[in-house]
């Protein structure tokens, strides 16, 4: 017979003969049983038609998200993240080479540059496709619009020197009466100087700024030469939303500001302040050109900032990214001179546009006529343009036709930062315009 090696051999072989009766009865006990299980469920609960929709809370988390899931292929994303045009504007301005990163600012990233009719423009449709965070993000203060409406709240403007704030002025009194606004172009005079100039209401508390508003019951308050006072305005605001009196002469919160302010192509209000400053206002007989003036002006911004020199007002008017300066420089020290510092200078910006976000109207000057409608919202009803100038004549300043050529790029490489800020407000104005703000 055949030898089969090993000592168990037999054995062995015994068990193999016995092995399939038993495998057998396994499979159809894990396996065949279940499957008719699962076929008599199906018959009695048959599926419905349409699969339940599980895609909506991916795109914009409700208020109560649904419990996690295992299946799920990510959680959601945070509601009020950096939305993808702000994150690319924050990348463009982080690139080390200004020459790059004007390339990316002349493809028109924010696809603003071929707007020709900003009342005809039409809101993306994708809320990913927006440049502005959905309400119930750092917005717009929906109780300071309501108040101002009402006549009970207050708006403040944030006037930046040669954009047009002297206009805004005389337009905000068509609509609250000369009497409701301070009579030197809109700019409270406590503490001037000079009595009945400007007493620099971007430097005050908040306490003081309330104390003002109980006082004389004015509705508009300018801030020209200081720095947007971002905090101030905050302390304001919360103590609306939380009951906090911040003034001894009323029990009542004086709530937030409705925020406004006009904005300029950089470039244009560099070559509109010198035009006014340097030549217009300038009492030498000797008038400087326009690119010495131009580069000593900025390197006194940055020797003499207002936190130092409080009363040299003109200090920053023609300081290279002056509209950044204007709207962060409050809420840091660094954003005084960021000098060769990247990092700081993307912060500023960061700082800016945040700070900008909850302003109610941000008007670029080449779509003033188109702001009509954001303005009815404050309950305004004359809404006819109008340009002024407080001395000399107007000038339309185009800085590409004014300049020489090799100016007209130093400018601008000198300047990405608001030249970004500039296409940003454009963006936003857009969006303010014609986009509906969706709740979180």
């Amino acid at each position: 017979g055949r030898v089969v090696m090993g000592s168990d051999s037999g054995q062995k072989a015994a068990r193999y003969r016995d092995r399939p009766s038993w495998c057998l009865a396994l499979v159809c006990v894990c396996v065949v049983v279940p499957l008719l299980l699962l076929k008599r469920h199906i018959e009695v609960n048959p599926p419905t038609e349409d699969p339940p929709r599980t895609t909506t809370y991916l795109r914009r988390a409700p208020q109560k998200p649904p419990p996690e899931s295992s299946s799920s292929p990510s959680p959601p994303s945070p509601p009020c993240q950096e939305t993808a045009l702000r994150r690319r504007v924050r990348q463009i301005a982080s690139m080390s080479n200004p020459d790059e990163a004007l390339v990316w600012i002349d493809s028109d990233p924010l696809g603003v540059d071929a707007v020709r009719n900003a009342s005809e423009w039409r809101c993306p449709l994708r809320e990913e496709d927006r440049l502005l965070p959905p309400e119930g993000c750092r917005g717009p203060s929906v109780d300071a619009e309501r108040r101002l409406r009402s006549g009970t709240g207050a708006l403040w403007f944030e006037h930046l020197s040669k954009a047009g704030g002297t206009s805004f002025c005389k337009f905000a009194r068509q609509n609250v009466g000369v009497r409701r606004t301070p009579s030197y172009f809109c700019m409270p005079s406590d503490g001037a100087k000079i009595p009945g100039t400007d007493g620099r209401v971007g430097r005050w508390t908040a306490r003081q700024i309330s104390g003002y508003l109980a006082r004389t019951k004015h509705l508009v308050l300018a801030n020209e030469w200081d720095a947007f006072p971002a905090r101030e305005l905050e302390v304001l605001q919360n103590a609306s939303s939380h009951h906090i009196s911040t003034t001894t002469t009323e029990d009542k919160p004086p709530g937030g500001f409705v925020l406004t302010t006009v904005v300029r192509d950089p470039l244009d209000r560099l070559v509109s302040a010198y035009k006014f400053w340097g030549i217009t206002h300038n009492p030498s007989a000797q008038k400087p050109q326009i690119a010495t003036w131009l580069d000593n002006r900025d390197k006194s911004a940055r020797r003499r900032p207002h936190r130092k020199f409080p009363d040299d007002f003109l200090s920053q008017v023609a300081r290279n990214n002056f509209a950044v300066w204007k709207f962060a420089s409050h809420t840091d020290p660094r954003f005084d001179d960021c000098a060769a510092d990247a990092t700081c200078d993307v912060d500023a910006l960061d700082v800016a546009l945040t700070n900008l976000e909850t302003f109610h109207v941000a008007v670029p000057t080449t779509w003033q006529s188109a702001a009509g409608p954001l303005y009815r919202r404050l309950g305004w009803t004359h809404l006819n343009e109008i340009h002024v100038v407080p001395s000399g004549s107007t000038h339309n300043s185009e800085a590409k036709a004014d300049l020489d050529p090799a100016l007209y790029r130093k400018l601008r490489r000198s300047n990405v930062l608001d030249l970004l800020l500039f296409a940003w407000v454009k963006r936003a104005f857009l969006e303010r315009l014609h986009c509906p703000r969706t709740p979180v």
